[in-house]
C-alpha cells in the first residue's frame, strides 16, 4: 500500500470515528399501556425498530395494578425488549400498590429514583405520592438537584404538570415545580395519564405527554395556553443523543412524524 492511499483510509477511518462517537444513546418513552395487548404489541414492535438503548416507560403499566396477571400480561407484551435494553417504570394511578409493583421491579428499593445514562440524569418520580414542598419525596428530589448540579436532567413522572387532555394538569404543582426545575437544568418532563399526545412549553422548558400506548384515546377538553401540539393518537417517543443535543421525536403508530423537538444541551 503507498503512502497516500494508506493516508485516505486513515482521513476515512478518522471521519467514521469522529462521526460514530458524536451519536450517543437511543431512548425511548412510552406510556399508559393499560393491560390492552393489541395497542401495547404494536408499540413495542415500533420502537424495536430503532433498537434503543434504555427504555421507560411513564406508569399505568396496568389496568389493576393489585393483580399480577396485570403484569404478567406487560411482561409479555414486552418480552422483545427483554434481551435488548433495561426497562425502567414510572408507577401511575393504575399501578395502585406498590407492593405489587416493586416486586415486579425488584432491583428498585422505592418508587422514586434515578438513573443516570450517557451523561443525563433522570429523575423518576411517584406522583401518586405527595409531592408538595417539604414532603419526603420533595426533600428527596431537592437532594438529588442540589448533588448533581451540572448535570443535564430530565423529569420522568406519571401525572402531567400542564395538560389539556381529559384530566388536565395539577394547579399546585404549576405553581412551584416548573420553576424549580428550570433552576435545576431540567430540560424535559415527560408524563403519561392522558391518552394522547401533547407538546407544551413554559419558557425554555418541555413539557411532554406521551400517555398512547393502550388506553383510551380522548379528545382536548380546553387549550392549555402552554400547549404547542395536541394529538389524539397512539404514539411513542424515541430521543436520539447527538454531542451537544437532544433531538425528541413523538411517532404515531404508522410510524409518522407527530412533533420533534431539538434541545440543546450546556457543554
Amino acid at each position: 500500500m503507498n503512502s497516500g492511499s494508506f493516508y485516505k483510509k486513515s482521513l476515512l477511518f478518522l471521519f467514521l470515528f469522529l462521526f460514530l462517537s458524536s451519536i450517543y444513546a437511543v431512548i425511548a418513552i412510552y406510556g399508559d399501556s393499560q393491560g390492552n395487548n393489541d395497542i401495547h404489541k404494536q408499540v413495542v414492535e415500533a420502537i424495536i425498530k430503532y433498537q434503543p438503548d434504555i427504555t421507560f416507560h411513564l406508569g399505568d403499566l396496568t389496568a389493576d395494578g393489585k393483580k399480577q396477571e396485570e403484569y404478567d400480561k406487560f411482561f409479555t407484551c414486552y418480552k422483545p425488549f427483554t434481551d435488548l435494553c433495561p426497562l425502567y417504570p414510572v408507577k401511575g394511578n393504575h399501578d395502585s400498590s406498590s407492593e405489587l409493583f416493586l416486586k415486579n421491579f425488584p432491583f428498585l428499593s422505592q418508587t422514586y429514583y434515578t438513573v443516570e445514562h450517557d451523561s443525563l440524569l433522570f429523575i423518576i418520580l411517584d406522583s401518586t405520592l405527595d409531592l408538595l414542598p417539604h414532603s419526603e419525596q420533595f426533600n428527596w428530589l431537592i437532594e438529588t438537584f442540589n448533588s448533581n448540579p451540572l448535570k443535564p436532567k430530565i423529569i420522568l413522572m406519571h401525572h402531567p404538570v400542564f395538560s389539556s387532555g381529559y384530566h388536565n394538569g395539577n394547579d399546585d404543582w404549576a405553581l412551584y415545580l416548573p420553576a424549580l426545575f428550570v433552576s435545576n437544568k431540567v430540560i424535559a418532563v415527560f408524563s403519561g395519564h392522558d391518552h394522547n399526545y401533547e407538546h407544551l412549553q413554559w419558557k425554555n422548558l418541555h413539557f411532554f405527554v406521551s400517555g398512547g400506548a393502550g388506553g383510551s384515546l380522548r379528545p382536548s377538553l380546553s387549550q392549555h395556553p402552554y400547549s404547542k401540539i395536541f394529538c389524539s393518537s397512539y404514539n411513542y417517543f424515541i430521543l436520539t443523543r447527538e454531542r451537544n443535543a437532544l433531538i425528541c421525536t413523538a411517532y404515531s403508530l404508522d410510524g409518522s412524524i407527530i412533533d420533534s423537538v431539538v434541545i440543546l444541551l450546556e457543554s
